[in-house]
């Protein structure tokens, strides 16, 4: 026991004497467990969704993967209906539906933007797998084809996620709700302690779960917008670890990582503290020991973690003109990593209370007249589109400590020019603000909060870059952001493909098909599948010479190719009909018909 204490004092010691420890920066601990309506309701989860923070606040991750359609940016003045299809429409229709509840407090947004061009061809490499599967089953050796284009595509492409954080505030739940809630946690105080560890009982409560889940339900089919805004995707607790992971060791963490969660198989590790009393050596260890289990030094405003210098902007003063991401995102030069972090908080207007209060006085001051109007000018919008706290936050890094300090220098002018706003890099706490970009690591938002009105808080978000409706395909293009955009062809979703190809001659129109035409192949099993190429010309021609190659010696038999002649070894009757038949069949009679036709046609 005496020596628990001491082991405590130090503790206390060192975190609030000399600093605080990596892992209390991220406050998440433990998860929800999933229910019989959950299972229903999310069929294809297989764990938790719901993890929770060390105030008992509820936090899910999504993916946003994009816009469903391309948005046009054309606006209209304030005060007139926006026109449907352009961005102006969704955000404003959006910011209508989110209105009641960022009137009162209990929920929080977080939006987190990362573009990594140094990880383009660990990106690359993974899209690239189900084309090498499927060549692989059907025994064509084409891998080295698979190689090349990881190659030459690495240097056009950047890894881009968009991630969406949902908060919801234990304080959300009315007071009788609270305190049935309290009691409950407090009716397993009896049972042995687990301080460091994730107690099984607790993964068991709800809490504000029935809000969080209704508020997360509602946001994603008012950002589905009826297949015409954005799709975002439900990601469970293992995902959003590795996720976490990865963001803090980039270098070293496993693809395959996961977090140990409540009711997963645990090996006793360490020892039992107080006399047997205390039986975190038997559990889960808490979620944010499990994340932040790295060394990280600081050296001046700079993190250097996992071999990588990180350095970290926020936002001061709020756009002047607000603009679009886009604007921001043709503003960073395409060579740098880059990160970042939007927060949304209600209560806006119940924090600039206090300041229009004190500035009734001071108001006849002139240079405080300004700031006066300001605050007026929000506090009359706020009846109509509620005014939100908003924190921004940037970040960038490099292995060479002098490449980060240029990439940094650079996207602060960039961000400095979206808008025309104020940006620092001075931070008294460089880890504290570098946790602050990551997604869901922290739910404390920047150092610096703005004040705007909801619908210019939506409109500076990432929502607008595009989607496909295939997790994985067999073709990858490109889109002006250099983000890959897969395609599969043939595939359940599509009833027919049409693809018509156009440009001058040596523009690559040959390369394109073929390319098209071998990952097509990949659609099948076992065998190749029946196709039928017509080409006036050589197209084709290479796409046989490069599958035949490709086949073993005792398949070459399944792909022939005949270029016809003008000679009699080539000609067909088309008058000809069918072997026993007299008459020939209505679709022959329609073909002869056509083609005689044509032939009496008046050129």
């Amino acid at each position: 026991m005496i020596i628990d204490k001491v082991e405590d004092a130090l503790a206390w010691l060192s975190r609030y004497t000399l600093g605080e420890n990596f892992a209390d920066y991220c406050d998440l601990r433990t998860v929800i467990g999933l229910t019989a309506d959950d299972k229903i309701r999310h069929p294809s989860m297989d764990a938790p969704y719901i993890q929770v923070t060390k105030n008992n606040d509820y936090v899910s991750c999504l993916e946003i993967k994009g816009a469903f359609r391309e948005f046009s940016f054309e606006e209209v003045a304030e005060g007139l209906p926006p026109k449907s299809g352009t961005f102006q429409f969704f955000y404003t229709n959006l910011a209508d539906k989110l209105t009641g509840d960022f009137k009162e407090l209990g929920h929080k947004l977080s939006i987190v933007f990362e573009h990594d061009p140094d990880r383009g061809r660990e990106e690359m490499t993974e899209l690239m797998k189900p084309v090498r599967r499927g060549w692989k089953q059907l025994h064509l050796d084409m891998d080295d084809l698979a190689l090349e284009r990881i190659e030459k595509m690495t240097p056009w492409l950047a890894r881009e996620r968009v991630f969406l954080v949902i908060y919801t505030a234990i304080g959300a739940l009315p007071a009788d709700e609270l305190k049935s809630e309290i009691r409950r946690q407090n009716a397993v105080g009896e049972l042995p302690e687990s301080r460091f560890s994730q107690n099984p009982l607790y993964a068991e409560f709800e809490g504000p779960k029935l809000r969080h889940d209704a508020f997360m339900d509602k946001l994603i089919f008012d950002m589905n917008a009826g297949n015409n805004g954005v799709s975002v995707r439900l990601m469970d607790a293992h995902e959003t670890g590795r996720v976490i992971r990865d963001e803090i060791e980039k270098s070293s963490t496993s693809p395959s990582w996961q977090p140990l969660l409540p009711g997963e198989r645990v090996m006793p590790h360490g020892r039992l503290r107080g006399d047997g009393k205390d039986i975190s050596a038997c559990l889960a260890p808490h979620l944010n020991y499990q994340y932040c289990d790295t060394q990280i030094d600081t050296d001046g405003p700079f993190v250097e973690v996992d071999d990588f210098c990180h350095g970290q902007l926020a936002m001061t003063l709020f756009p002047q003109r607000p603009q679009t991401f886009p604007e921001l995102f043709a503003n960073v030069p395409r060579q740098i990593p880059w990160r970042v972090r939007f927060d949304l908080m209600p209560g806006g207007a119940s924090q600039l209370g206090y300041k229009n209060f004190l500035l009734t006085f001071l108001a006849i001051i002139p240079a405080l007249r300004q700031q006066y109007e300001s605050v007026q000018w929000l506090l009359k919008r706020d009846k109509k589109d509620p005014v939100v706290s908003l924190s921004v936050t940037a970040s960038t890094w490099h292995r060479d400590k002098k490449t980060m300090k240029r990439n940094l220098t650079l996207l602060k002018k960039s961000l400095q020019g979206w808008g025309i706003c104020n940006v620092t890099g001075t931070f008294g706490d460089p880890v504290r603000a570098w946790v602050s970009t990551l997604p869901a690591a922290s739910s404390y938002s920047g150092p610096n909060l703005m004040f705007s009105p909801l619908t210019d808080a939506l409109r500076l978000l990432p929502l607008q870059q595009p989607c496909s409706p295939w997790s994985e395909g067999n073709v990858i293009y490109l889109t002006p952001g250099r983000k890959p955009f897969v395609i599969k062809l043939a595939s359940a979703l599509q009833e027919k493909h049409t693809e018509l190809v156009m440009g001058p001659p040596g523009s690559g129109k040959s390369v394109l098909c073929n390319s098209s035409h071998l990952s097509f192949l990949t659609n099948s099993n076992t065998d190749l599948p029946f196709m039928l190429l017509i080409d006036k010309g050589y197209t084709a021609q290479g796409f046989h010479d490069i599958v035949y190659d490709a086949l073993p010696k005792d398949a070459k038999h399944k792909i022939a190719s005949i270029v016809l002649k003008n000679t009699a070894e080539h000609c067909r009757n088309p008058m000809d009909i069918q072997l026993g038949l007299k008459t020939p069949l209505s679709t022959e009679r329609s073909y002869i018909l056509n083609l005689l036709k044509s032939l009496c046609a008046d050129p």
